[in-house]
């Protein structure tokens, strides 16, 4: 086994895992999305009536929202370890001066950090929104009940 062919399939088994990572990613997105849907319906519509219940089913959704921004930070953290890791492959088999620069080094050139800022704001975004839905559900469904 030689070291050329090694990092070669480690390479493209680690790509294989960023795929899985990203793809994990867009599913945990939809699934925040929908199932803050999906409750935020059903309290608004069938809804408790009262008290302690009313409350945790409103402010579920943040709880959710809050597991999902946490979730995708590990994430991102994963994917930030293996693109360090990819890089340092890229590195090592591209011959000083070439013309291509390899992926990792590439998206990190153009865009640095910007989809980790965008993912950051977006989550903190949406815990916000869901916190401010849920407080005034809560409330408006106590004055409705009274």
């Amino acid at each position: 086994m030689t070291d050329e062919w090694f990092q070669k399939e480690e390479y493209a088994s680690l790509r294989k895992e960023v795929e899985s990572c990203m793809s994990d990613l867009g599913a945990l997105e939809k699934a925040v999305v929908g199932g803050i849907a999906v409750i935020f319906a059903w309290v608004a519509k069938d809804g408790a009536s009262a008290g302690v219940v009313a409350l945790v089913a409103w402010l579920t959704p943040s709880v959710i929202a809050l597991y999902g921004g946490l979730k995708a930070k590990a994430i991102a953290s994963h994917l930030a370890v293996l693109s360090g890791y990819l890089r340092t492959i890229e590195d090592a088999q591209l011959p000083e001066g070439a013309k291509v620069e390899g992926w990792e080094k590439y998206s990190e050139r153009t865009s640095p950090g910007k989809r980790t800022r965008l993912a950051k704001q977006t989550w903190i975004g949406l815990l916000v929104l869901t916190v401010i839905t849920g407080v005034f559900g809560f409330a408006t469904s106590i004055c409705g009940a009274a």
